[in-house]
């Protein structure tokens, strides 16, 4: 999933920071997870979308789609 968010950040032209605050989450550990150190949760990646303005399925990996439909 980290994978999937740099990419979104790199298509809305968006910085880590920026996209951490405008989601609500601490600077610190949004890093942490988009550098692959750590998991995101369901909700933060719903806020994650909501900033960068892509619907949240964008953010998940293709075998969560695969099992939605």
């Amino acid at each position: 999933m980290a994978v999937l968010v740099q990419e979104a950040m790199k298509q809305a032209d968006r910085s880590m920071k920026w996209t951490a605050v405008k989601a609500g989450l601490k600077v610190s550990t949004f890093r942490r997870k988009v550098l692959g150190e750590g998991e995101f949760k369901v909700s933060e990646l719903a806020q994650v979308a909501r900033a960068l303005d892509v619907m949240p399925m964008a953010l998940l990996p293709e075998t969560f789609k695969k099992e939605a439909n």
